[in-house]
């Protein structure tokens, strides 16, 4: 018999609705203090560790730079100073940064600040790579990360690149890996006495390229699959595979000599496929005994989300800036029929 508390199970972003979809029409048996029996739906057991706000879009639009933690800003200045007129390039910063300076994403732009990769989906990571030049067209980088221990567990992760460079162009092949302790994709099993453990491996794409004067172009996408042990009413996980998708179009002298244009598209980080084992209490018999129910249930959420950005900037002058942002969210959160809408105006004034 275990408590309320170490049944629940809290899903991730890749999961979305899911979990509770699946466990809609099926009831659990529990048992009071006194001894006696009830049911209630399974789907009660289930809560979400999706904790953006609308403060962290706003805080990447005004200035990502500035909108990670102090220790992730702390491993930018550090690479900045270790950077030497050389062949290798050290980087710094949050596992979203690493992989933006060598090429396997597009740094955030507009309002769009959910997980493109499985890198981001613990809340807070600290990243440091180097990327060094093979020969004149072709560069290579590795990259380590980790998150902040918390409640909702640890994860470590790593991951190497390769670059070719062709003229204006750059395309990055990647593979990288993670391991959690307490989450799987996110997803935390109800107490971490538990023991949920899981290891996730990926291919990593990316591509920038200058298209004309006026307008470049960058890809990005990421495509992995998932392995997690556990124990309790929340088993195993197998055959989990996800995927996340993105590009951005950047424009330049659009309406005047100083402005830029950003439009974006992305599909994050959403589950494509797997099941996980789930073990009820069904019933109890006439001597008191409690029968269990096993079964497996679906993790691909029914809808995926969808992401449309835009960004405006203008240069008035040497002092002045203002930016103009808008998202909007299909199936926000990769919860069927959601919708999100956000609309922010930063103005800048440097002196």
């Amino acid at each position: 018999i275990t408590s309320v508390q170490n049944s629940s199970i809290a899903t991730g972003f890749a999961q979305g609705d899911a979990i509770v979809t699946a466990l809609r029409n099926i009831d659990v048996m529990l048992l009071d203090s006194l001894g006696g029996n009830f049911t209630t739906p399974a789907k009660n057991f289930v809560t979400t560790t999706n904790t953006s706000l609308n403060s962290e879009a706003f805080a990447l639009f005004v200035d990502y730079q500035n909108s990670h933690s102090g220790i992730s800003n702390a491993l930018k200045s550090l690479a900045f100073t270790l950077d030497a007129k050389s062949q290798s390039h050290i980087v710094g910063g949050s596992a979203y940064d690493v992989k933006a300076s060598i090429g396997l994403l597009s740094k955030h732009t507009g309002l769009l600040f959910d997980p493109i990769t499985m890198s981001e989906i613990p809340q807070e990571t600290y990243s440091f790579g180097i990327e060094t030049e093979i020969d004149e067209n072709n560069d290579f980088a590795a990259y380590v990360y980790t998150s902040a221990e918390s409640s909702m567990g640890n994860t470590k992760g790593a991951g190497v690149a390769l670059g070719f460079n062709q003229d204006a162009h750059k395309f990055s092949l990647g593979v990288s890996f993670m391991q959690e302790n307490g989450t799987s994709l996110g997803m935390l099993n109800g107490g971490l006495d538990h023991g949920v453990e899981s290891m996730t491996t990926a291919l990593d794409f990316g591509y920038s390229g200058i298209i004309s004067d006026n307008l470049s172009f960058g890809a990005s996408a990421q495509i992995g699959s998932m392995t997690s042990n556990s124990q309790g009413i929340w088993g195993d996980q197998t055959n989990t595979n996800f995927s996340a998708y993105g590009i951005e179009f950047n424009f330049s002298i659009v309406f005047s000599d100083n402005d830029k244009l950003v439009a974006s598209l992305r599909q994050p980080i959403a589950i494509d496929s797997g099941t996980m084992r789930v073990t009820l209490p069904h019933s109890r018999d006439i001597n008191g005994n409690i029968t269990t129910k096993s079964f497996d249930i679906a993790l691909a959420p029914a809808e995926r989300q969808l992401d449309f950005g835009i960004e405006y900037g203008v240069l008035i002058d040497k002092n002045e800036t203002i930016k103009l942002g808008a998202a909007y969210l299909l199936n926000s959160a990769n919860v069927s029929g959601d919708i999100s809408v956000n609309v922010a105006l930063s103005y800048t004034l440097n002196f």
